[in-house]
């Protein structure tokens, strides 16, 4: 499934903003899941791009929601 927007954690202040990246806004074109693997262990990244461009890359642990898009682009 592909995603559709990615939130990240809670902000622990106030008038502060949950990092989103949301396709179509803003530029966003593509978000996708990859893991790195460290041999004895592996992290998940989000990554999203801009085109071909890759803008930013967001650990999966700093990932709170993820939505899918229910009928694929």
């Amino acid at each position: 499934m592909k995603i559709k927007a990615i939130y990240g954690q809670e902000p622990m202040r106030e008038r502060e903003f949950q990092d989103c990246f949301c396709v179509g806004e803003n530029g966003v074109t593509e978000i996708r899941n990859r893991d790195e693997n460290y041999g004895d262990h592996g992290l998940g990244w989000y990554d999203v791009f801009k085109g071909e461009f890759l803008a930013m890359s967001m650990s999966a642990r700093h990932v709170s929601l993820i939505l899918y898009f229910e009928n694929e682009p």
